[in-house]
């Protein structure tokens, strides 16, 4: 699917409120209020796969969960429809703003990703828990991809990224309750400030 904005117009490419949400092989661009927003609770799952996401204000994708640390702890008593997050296979570029927020979202994959020359940061995960695997995070006018722990602890694992040429840090690891682990990633370099 093709979905293109108005600039005229304060428009979102696709919104999502406590929706199963699964978006595969769409090119979303020019939307002034960013491409994919979407709020989500522990009994929903989001797959979005092979997607462009091009030039879009405020973000490329943001996904939103209410659930918290209940989700971890539903799922890991074997309750099902536990909150799942799935970001795989997209080309985030040169969107105004950053290029992947998710805030509060447990279980996450994001997996063989290209953040590139987004205006703020690549990517940035918030209170969340999961993979990063395999992405390209590069000359993006901020940082690449940045791990925050606010309210809640992170467990993040980060892995066989390509982190260059960003114009601030490679990598941000925020937060006091933040236990995120960095290993074997292929190359972190020719960032301007920190790798």
């Amino acid at each position: 699917s093709l979905i293109k904005g108005n600039k005229d117009y304060l428009t979102v490419g696709i919104f999502s409120h406590n929706a199963q949400m699964k978006i595969n092989e769409c090119k979303i661009f020019r939307h002034r209020c960013g491409g994919i927003i979407g709020v989500v609770d522990e009994r929903n799952t989001v797959n979005i796969t092979k997607c462009h996401l091009l030039g879009n204000s405020g973000c490329g994708i943001s996904i939103m969960s209410m659930a918290g640390k209940s989700a971890l702890k539903e799922k890991s008593q074997g309750i099902k429809n536990t909150l799942e997050i799935n970001i795989e296979q997209n080309l985030l570029e040169l969107n105004l703003g950053m290029g992947l927020i998710l805030k509060k979202c447990f279980n996450a994959s994001v997996i063989g990703n290209k953040f590139n020359s987004n205006l703020l940061n690549g990517a940035i995960l918030t209170d969340c828990d999961g993979f990063i695997m395999m992405n390209e995070f590069v000359k993006n006018k901020g940082t690449g991809l940045i791990i925050e722990a606010v309210e809640e602890s992170n467990e993040c694992k980060i892995f066989k990224n390509i982190v260059v040429e960003n114009y601030k840090n490679g990598i941000e690891i925020l937060g006091d309750h933040n236990t995120t682990l960095i290993s074997q990633n292929s190359i972190i370099s020719n960032n301007y400030l920190n790798g």
